[in-house]
C-alpha cells in the first residue's frame, strides 16, 4: 500500500519479514519438520435410536394425531432398529497434518541474506476430499555501501495455496442432525444409497463427492528499497513494489451427485474460473533532517505512482461424453 497521500490518510502497518541474523555472521541453515494427526476428541452426547423413536412417538402423540407415511417416513420407512453414530461416520477420520521448514541465513561486513522455503498440507476429519497445501519461497537482503551512504533492502515472497474440495451442503450440521436410523450411505455394489424423494428429504451426505473441486492462488510481493545519503542532512530515497495475484479454479459436478430420480434432466457439467491482478508501485522521496541545538527539523518530498490492472474470465459447460472429459471444455456439447 502507498505510505502517503490518500491510501495512508489512517495510518499504515508495515509489515516486515524475517530477514537475516546480522552482518559478519557465519552461514547458517535451519530446519524444521513436523507431521502429526487430528481428530475430533470429543462428542455431542445423542439419542440412539431406541430413544429417538420413543420421543418422536411421544411428540406424535402429545400433537393428538396419527403417524403420517408422508411426515413420519422416519418412523413407518426407515429401519427403525438400524443404528448408526453419525458423529462417528461424518467427523471420525484422522487429519494428517504435515509442516517443513528450510532456511539459509549469513551476511558479511555490508550484505545480510537469508532465503526460506516452507511446506504445509493439512487433510480434514471428514469422509470427502478436502486437503489444503500451501508452499512459500522468500528472499530477504540487504547490503550497505562500505562508506554507508549507499543502502539497499530487497524482499521477495512467493507463494502456493491449493484446495481439494467438493461442492455440497455442510457436512457437520448433518453429524449431529441425522436420526440414527437414518439409510446406510452406500449400497452393495460401493454405490451412493439414495431415498425416494416423493416421502423423504434425506438426501445422501455424501452426494458432494461427485462434485470435486480444485482451487489455486498464487501470490508474488516483491519490495524493493534504495536510498543515498547525499550529504549530512539530505537523502534521496526511493520505494518499489510488485504485486501478483492469480486465481485460479475447477469444479465438476457428475449426474451421480444427483438423486436417480432427478437425473433425467441432468449432466455432466463443469466451470472453470480465472482471475489475475498486477500492482506495481514507485515512491520516490527527498528527505531531510537538520539538527540545530536542541531543535530537530524534518521535511519530505515524495510522490507515488501506482499502477494497476486486472483481468478475468469464466467457462462452464455441459453434456460431456464420457465422465473421463468432464472439465475438458472442448468435449462439452454446450
Amino acid at each position: 500500500t502507498a505510505i502517503y497521500g490518500s491510501r495512508g490518510a489512517n495510518g499504515v502497518v508495515l509489515i516486515t519479514t524475517k530477514r537475516g541474523t546480522g552482518y559478519n555472521q557465519k552461514t547458517q541453515i535451519e530446519a524444521r519438520w513436523y507431521s502429526g494427526f487430528g481428530k475430533v476428541e470429543k462428542k455431542v452426547k445423542s439419542l440412539n435410536t431406541k430413544q429417538y423413536v420413543q420421543l418422536r412417538e411421544e411428540a406424535i402423540n402429545n400433537a393428538g394425531r396419527e403417524p403420517d407415511i408422508n411426515r413420519d417416513w422416519d418412523l413407518l420407512r426407515w429401519n427403525t432398529d438400524r443404528y448408526t453414530d453419525w458423529q462417528n461416520v461424518l467427523l471420525g477420520g484422522m487429519a494428517e497434518i504435515t509442516n517443513a521448514n528450510i532456511s539459509v541465513s549469513g551476511g558479511n561486513a555490508t550484505t545480510s541474506f537469508r532465503m526460506g522455503s516452507s511446506f504445509h498440507k493439512q487433510g480434514t476429519v471428514l469422509p470427502i476430499d478436502m486437503d489444503y497445501e500451501k508452499m512459500t519461497t522468500s528472499l530477504s537482503l540487504n547490503h550497505t555501501s562500505e562508506d554507508k551512504k549507499f543502502a539497499i533492502s530487497l524482499s521477495a515472497n512467493y507463494g502456493v495455496d491449493k484446495t481439494h474440495s467438493t461442492i455440497t451442503y455442510s457436512i457437520l450440521p448433518l453429524a449431529f442432525e441425522l436420526p440414527p436410523n437414518a439409510p446406510q450411505l452406500y449400497n452393495e455394489d460401493g454405490s451412493l444409497h439414495w431415498e425416494q424423494w416423493s416421502y423423504s428429504d434425506w438426501a445422501n451426505p455424501l452426494a458432494g463427492k461427485y462434485n470435486p473441486s480444485e482451487g489455486r492462488v498464487q501470490n508474488l510481493i516483491v519490495s524493493l528499497g534504495l536510498s543515498y545519503q547525499l550529504n549530512q542532512d539530505l537523502q534521496l530515497k526511493t520505494n518499489l513494489g510488485y504485486t501478483q495475484n492469480i486465481r485460479e479454479s475447477k469444479t465438476k459436478r457428475f449426474i451421480e451427485g444427483v438423486s436417480p430420480e432427478l437425473r433425467d434432466n441432468v449432466q455432466h457439467s463443469a466451470s472453470q474460473n480465472y482471475h489475475k491482478r498486477l500492482s506495481a508501485i514507485i515512491e520516490p522521496q527527498l528527505v531531510y533532517n537538520k539538527v540545530l541545538g536542541k531543535s530537530t527539523f524534518n521535511g519530505l518530498v515524495g510522490a507515488t505512482f501506482q499502477q494497476s490492472e486486472s483481468d478475468g474470465s469464466s467457462i462452464s459447460g455441459q453434456g460431456f461424453v464420457t465422465k473421463a472429459l468432464v472439465g475438458y471444455m472442448p468435449a462439452a456439447e454446450t
